[in-house]
Order: C-alpha cells, then sequence, then structure tokens
C-alpha cells in the first residue's frame, strides 16, 4: 500500500500532474480531428515525463559524480579550498540571522573537519550572487567559527559569483601565500566544473568530492520508482545540464 500511494502521489503533485493533463489536452485535441495540435501536446508530455524520472535524470547526474573518485590520501596537501553552493539572508538560527543552503552546507561540515583533522589552513570562496541570498562566504566563516574554527585557520575570498571567478580569485589567494597543493572541497557533482577552471589558473588541485546525491553503489534501474516522475528528478536534471553548460564558458 506505501508503494501503491507514492505512485499515486507522483501522478497528482507536480510534474506528474503536468504530465497527464498534457496528455489529456493531446487526446482531446486528436479526438477533436486537429492532430498537429495533439501530437505537440503529446510530445511535450513525453519530454516532460523523461525530464521528470530517475531513470534519466541519474544517468546525467552519475556522469559527474563519479568523474573524480575520493581520495584516498590527503597527503601532500598544503591547503583546503571550499566553494559556497547557495545560501538565504535574514533567515533565523541559533546564532544570528542567515542560514547556508543545503550543497553550502554539506561541504562546509566537511570542509570544518577536515580543518580540525589536519590543521591545513581553509580557502573560503564565495559571494553574494543575488540580493536575498546574503554573502556566502561571510556566513560561512561565521558557521566554521561557530563550529570550533580557529579565525586565523580562515582565510575569506567574498567577491566570486560563480566557478570561474572561484577558481580566479582562490588562485590568486594561494599564490600569495605560497601554496599550491589545496584539497578542492565542493559537491560531487560540481567538481568537474570546478577542476577545469581551477586548472585553467595553472591549479591542480585534490578533487574532493562532497554532497553526493546519488549512491554511488546503486547504479542499476530496478523496479517502478526509476519511472515515477519527480520534483527531485527534475531538480536533478536541472543541476546536471547548469554544470554541462557552465563548462562550456
Amino acid at each position: 500500500m506505501l508503494y501503491v500511494l507514492k505512485a499515486i502521489y507522483a501522478f497528482i503533485l507536480p510534474p506528474g500532474c503536468f504530465v497527464i493533463a498534457l496528455a489529456v489536452a493531446g487526446f482531446i485535441f486528436i479526438s477533436g480531428k486537429r492532430r498537429g495540435a495533439g501530437i505537440t501536446f503529446f510530445a511535450a508530455a513525453a519530454l516532460l515525463y523523461l525530464a521528470s524520472i530517475s531513470a534519466v535524470s541519474d544517468v546525467a547526474l552519475r556522469s559527474l559524480e563519479g568523474r573524480y573518485p575520493f581520495p584516498a590520501s590527503v597527503a601532500g596537501a598544503d591547503s583546503v579550498v571550499v566553494l559556497t553552493g547557495g545560501s538565504i539572508s535574514d533567515t533565523p538560527n541559533a546564532f544570528g540571522e542567515g542560514n547556508l543552503g543545503g550543497a553550502s552546507l554539506g561541504r562546509f561540515v566537511e570542509a570544518g573537519l577536515l580543518a580540525s583533522r589536519t590543521g591545513l589552513p581553509v580557502i573560503i570562496s564565495g559571494g553574494q550572487v543575488y540580493e536575498s541570498s546574503g554573502n556566502e562566504g561571510m556566513l560561512a566563516v561565521r558557521l566554521l567559527a561557530e563550529l570550533g574554527l580557529a579565525a586565523d585557520s580562515m582565510l575569506l575570498e567574498d567577491r566570486s559569483r560563480n566557478t570561474k571567478e572561484n577558481a580566479a580569485n582562490s588562485a590568486a589567494l594561494l599564490r600569495e601565500r605560497a601554496l599550491s597543493k589545496p584539497l578542492l572541497v565542493t559537491s560531487a557533482f560540481h567538481i568537474p566544473r570546478a577542476m577545469k577552471f581551477f586548472r585553467a589558473q595553472g591549479i591542480e588541485p585534490i578533487p574532493y568530492p562532497v554532497d553526493y546525491r546519488l549512491n554511488p553503489k546503486r547504479n542499476s534501474i530496478r523496479g517502478a520508482q526509476p519511472f515515477a516522475p519527480s520534483a527531485d528528478a527534475l531538480l536533478s536534471l536541472a543541476i546536471a545540464m547548469k554544470e554541462y553548460l557552465g563548462m562550456l564558458q
């Protein structure tokens, strides 16, 4: 019964309900002898359906998350560079206002653990992209300080608005301090794009993927769930498409 209910929800909630609506519209138009319009609606329904199932989105996202394996060792690293990934300003929390988004939070929890275990300096890269997002770098510094990381172990670069600027500004900061082999901490899906731009700056970081969205040990399509439309799958496909488009810069 649990799985039956989940299947029903998949077609009642967006985007499933929109797939149904487009298919019904296609049927109505074809029944009314408007074949061209009907085919258009059916095609739109099929496209939306394919874009919103994990059987498709997981393939796109896995091609990014699996490109760089988690490092077996951090030996040889002289610093940690962690990239921000979104925040929301003016939202309450235990130590003020403003919160890092889910992707950012996963990155900085791991960066904090790395810093405490290795003693390496942490370079935080990310600024304010939108008026409502707040300054991501400053929020990250505050979070790490509240978690116990010493202020003198953090270096803040809070002017970057995208990954290309992250790489350029972080590279300048690394060179100023004679650092050349950073651990690059960011979401697994974001690592390929980040590595491309850091290499363009003459920096060869050690990729340190975190914030995985897929189980790396379960990559086969089984059962009906991968074929049920969901907003999560649509978001995963959008994330993957954004990364590939971003690498064209």
